[in-house]
């Protein structure tokens, strides 16, 4: 389902953000794919379940106090305070109705905070 065998998982410690839907039913949908004490990896699907192809989507999240991101892929990652947007790179195809793509993302952590990004909204 997902590129390069990348599977959602949720596991144990943090919050499990969950699908969050905007007005059109776009969702996206993170999961945390592996954790370590001072780390996460977090992958995330985007979903199209509408008639018409996706050209575009912009997911914001809040990255947890003292989080840092330190890499990511299949998407262009900002920060502005604790507020990340993950916008698809400029090359990436439109996805196609009832389909999804996937972006994802690496962070740091102060040891011992088992807390996770929360609050995703996919939006046009």
């Amino acid at each position: 389902m997902f590129p390069y065998g990348f599977g959602l998982t949720y596991e144990p410690g943090g919050e499990e953000p969950g699908p969050s839907p905007d007005p059109a039913g776009r969702t996206v949908r993170p999961g945390a794919q592996s954790q370590w004490d001072t780390g996460y990896v977090i992958q995330a699907a985007v979903a199209n379940p509408g008639s018409a192809p996706l050209t575009g989507w912009t997911v914001t999240f809040t990255v947890p106090p003292g989080h840092q991101l330190t890499g990511h892929r299949n998407a262009v990652i900002t920060l502005d305070g604790r507020t990340a947007t993950a916008r698809p790179p400029g090359t990436t195809p439109p996805v196609a109705p009832g389909g999804e793509t996937s972006f994802g993302f690496q962070a740091t952590r102060p040891g011992g905070d088992p807390s996770l990004p929360a609050g995703y909204t996919c939006t046009p």
